[in-house]
């Protein structure tokens, strides 16, 4: 996965935050602890207007205002600012959704229903065979690749089994995330297990290279055959037979390097070894007759080829599993491994085949599956596909908005949302968060339900490592689920917007909560630096409404010149109750 540093936390307080601004909201009685309602901007705004209109009633007369009015008109007009600034810094510039038709889709499944059930995504989850628990996080719980100091590498120890924070996952940790996630299953299980990638632990490149790619199977091998264990074929993937899974960069020898070879003339090496690991017993869809050549191609053949397929889960849904990792980095060619051709065909396939379904419900669409998203990340804040590449992807997308049930990624460790800007698009891009501790968050997976084509909610499971010492038993909480956390009536991306990212920047219930949701705690330094930093805050609003580098470069220098002008209209209403106050105690009205 990206290598990450420390949260940056640069921004200081937050201007008119903290007691004063929960102090004078409380006494106007405008701010409720829970929900925040325009109606009470619009009030404060209408009181600041008559308390200005009174305070120059006054200065006609050549009498200052008392210092109370004067104080108190600087901090609702400061107030006010805010509210405004914020509301506007917020705004995402994005195109307008289609809302008839986001609408449509939405109603057409809830009201002719389809298949519908549940199924589980897990990621990241960098098994690390060699973890040792007596050493810590100062070695990567680890003795034999980096050859540490031993002393200090056995101070940094907490002793846990289950895992540390700043390493890796031992076998003890997956094998408790597959049980618990096993035992949360409804009745019959999921319908199927989504792997979005990184199954490997971080560091194989400190591995001799002669042995390094059998090392990287070989850990691949361990985690499907556990996997296997917990998940058997018999009862999950509609009996697909295999688990759906994304190619992630730690799933490389090289991590992020591989050779673009050319997918219209032979097998990749690497793609053609890993193939009796994935598809173990994968046969056919079991649902309705396939043609002769499925759309998309034969798995094996693609996946051999290029790291990527199709698979068809129900007759209205299928599931492309994409290798996002070659766009990570500038290739010699501008379509590596033909991935994008591939996709323009098989989204024009399932153009055609939505064009004779009979009634709303019975429109295919497709799940997008990848380990590294499009996007511009919340750690480093950069760009984390080369922009060329990024470029196609979205186009294609954009031609194809409409048949698109969802974008569901990984990489980042920590769950989070992308908005995104092309038309017609139902819901936003979703990234799940990691099995492995690495940095600091908290070990998780997530259970998704679905309806025909449409996904209806998420919830992450989450558990705490103990950060004092052993301990003895590790489960999974139930913790957040997107549509009660923040209120949603659906998961489409039009509510996404209205009640989460438009609040983000103003509403500081809806950002502690969509931090809590992020790392996955409700308490913690680390939760509070997020919650605190104003700095970050912001880069975390623009990287949510900006996909584009250029894009998200451009909130933030919009962000940067608000706040500028904020602290200036700051200055100068403090400035100007001050002068109150002297005038005040000049004529003795103090």
């Amino acid at each position: 996965s990206s290598s990450k540093g420390h949260l940056s936390c640069g921004g200081g307080p937050e201007l008119l935050t903290g007691p004063l601004k929960c102090k004078v909201l409380s006494a106007a009685g405008y701010f409720d602890a829970h929900t925040h309602h325009m109606i009470a901007a619009k009030q404060i705004t209408t009181n600041a207007t008559t308390a200005h209109k009174r305070q120059n009633h006054n200065y006609a007369r050549f009498s200052p205002c008392p210092v109370s009015r004067c104080m108190s008109l600087a901090i609702w007009l400061l107030f006010v600012l805010g509210a405004v600034e914020q509301g506007t810094a917020s705004k995402p510039f994005m195109s307008q959704i289609n809302k008839s038709h986001v609408t449509a889709l939405l109603q057409a499944d809830e009201q002719t229903g389809g298949a519908s059930g549940t199924f589980l995504q897990i990621s990241d989850v960098h098994l690390d065979p060699w973890y040792n628990e007596s050493l810590g996080r100062q070695c990567f719980c680890n003795p034999g690749l980096s050859k540490p100091d031993m002393a200090t590498c056995s101070a940094s120890s907490t002793g846990n089994r289950f895992g540390q924070h700043g390493c890796d996952t031992p076998l003890a940790l997956l094998q408790n995330t597959f049980k618990e996630a096993a035992a949360k299953a409804p009745p019959g299980g999921y319908d199927w297990v989504f792997i979005t990638g990184d199954l490997v632990r971080h560091r194989m490149s400190e591995l001799p290279a002669k042995t390094r790619p059998a090392e990287v199977r070989r850990v691949l091998q361990t985690a499907f055959d556990l996997l296997h264990q917990h998940f058997p074929s018999a009862t999950v993937h509609h009996g697909l037979g295999h688990e759906i899974y994304a190619l992630g960069n730690n799933d490389l020898p090289d991590d992020y390097n591989i050779s673009a070879t050319d997918s219209t003339r032979e097998d990749n090496p690497w793609f053609a070894s890993l193939t009796p690991i994935l598809f173990h017993q994968a046969g056919d869809s079991p649902v309705s007759p396939a043609a002769s050549v499925p759309l998309g191609g034969d798995k094996k053949d693609t996946f051999a080829r290029g790291g990527y397929f199709a698979e068809r889960l129900t007759d209205s849904l299928y599931v492309v599993s994409l290798n996002t990792v070659v766009y990570s980095q500038q290739q010699r060619s501008a379509d590596p491994f033909g991935q994008f051709q591939w996709l323009r065909t098989f989204l024009r396939g399932l153009r055609s085949k939505a064009l004779i379904a009979k009634g709303a419900s019975a429109v295919p669409r497709a799940l997008i599956l990848g380990h590294i998203p499009p996007v511009v990340d919340d750690f480093h804040f950069t760009e984390l596909w080369q922009e060329t590449y990024s470029k196609v992807y979205w186009e294609i997308i954009s031609q194809y908005a409409d048949l698109i049930a969802g974008q569901l990624f990984a990489h980042l460790h920590t769950p989070v949302f992308r908005l995104l800007s092309p038309h017609g698009l139902v819901t936003p891009l979703f990234v799940a968060g990691a099995t492995s501790p690495l940095y600091e968050n908290n070990p998780s997976f997530r259970v998704w339900r679905y309806e025909g084509s449409h996904l209806l909610d998420y919830t992450d499971y989450y558990g705490h490592l103990r950060t004092d010492g052993p301990q003895d038993v590790f489960s999974f909480d139930k913790g957040f689920s997107a549509r009660k956390l923040f209120n949603l009536s659906s998961l489409a991306l039009s509510e996404w917007r209205s009640r989460v990212y438009d609040q983000m920047g103003s509403n500081d219930v809806i950002w502690r909560r969509y931090m809590m949701s992020t790392y996955l705690m409700e308490s913690g330094p680390r939760l509070e630096a997020a919650v605190t930093s104003r700095i970050f805050r912001d880069r975390t609003i623009c990287s949510v409404g900006f996909v584009n580098y250029n894009q998200f470069q451009r909130c933030l220098a919009k962000s940067a010149g608000s706040l500028r002008s904020r602290a200036g209209a700051i200055g100068f209403l403090l400035l100007a109750a001050m002068t109150g106050l002297a005038m005040d105690l000049l004529t003795g009205r103090v």
